[in-house]
């Protein structure tokens, strides 16, 4: 199987985190896992988009950065092929073509999202950490944040490095 591309990249304090959307292989967390998925952020289909894959490695047919400040979540950048080959405007802007491949990518769209909820975002992957191929879960990054949005509002952030720290300690001690 081809490992999938990222659905979503955030842009955050200037610079690139990951969407942290999996869960945990511990059963034992205390709280219940709480973090959006990429269509609760965004999805093509909101503009009129119908995705479809343009390679094995993003089955979806579309990628999308967003952008985090003290103004809200920013839709910024958006790549899609559509499947009839339709391609509304977005926030007054139309995409430019992309070489080589169908799809098309429409840019600087700074578009806020009326996102609600938690976005759990990890900086620093340790390659080091055993973790599933498939997942990317907290534990393996150096870095997690819990950023809350209430209608695209940013409201809450809570650093859960320390937290996360300690479980992978736990983790790698139940290796062993």
């Amino acid at each position: 199987m081809t490992t999938q591309t990222l659905d979503v990249a955030i842009l955050f304090k200037q610079r690139g985190w990951n969407l942290l959307g999996e869960q945990d292989l511990l059963d034992d967390l205390p709280e219940a896992f709480p973090v959006a998925n990429p269509d609760s952020i965004c999805t093509p289909s909101a503009f009129g988009l119908q995705p479809k894959a343009w390679m094995s490695s993003c089955w979806k047919g579309y990628e999308f950065t967003v952008s985090i400040d003290q103004t809200g979540l920013h839709l910024q950048t958006l790549e899609v092929w559509d499947e009839r080959d339709e391609y509304p405007e977005i926030n007054g802007k139309g995409p430019s073509t992309i070489e080589g491949g169908g799809r098309w990518r429409y840019e600087r769209l700074d578009l806020k999202l009326p996102f609600s909820g938690i976005v759990r975002v990890g900086f620093g992957f340790m390659s080091d950490v055993p973790a599933p191929m498939y997942l990317t879960p907290p534990h393996t990054f150096r870095h997690v944040l819990d950023i809350e949005f209430a209608a695209g509002e940013l409201v809450g952030l809570a650093n859960r490095t320390a937290h996360f720290a300690e479980y992978r300690k736990r983790y790698r001690s139940r290796l062993s």
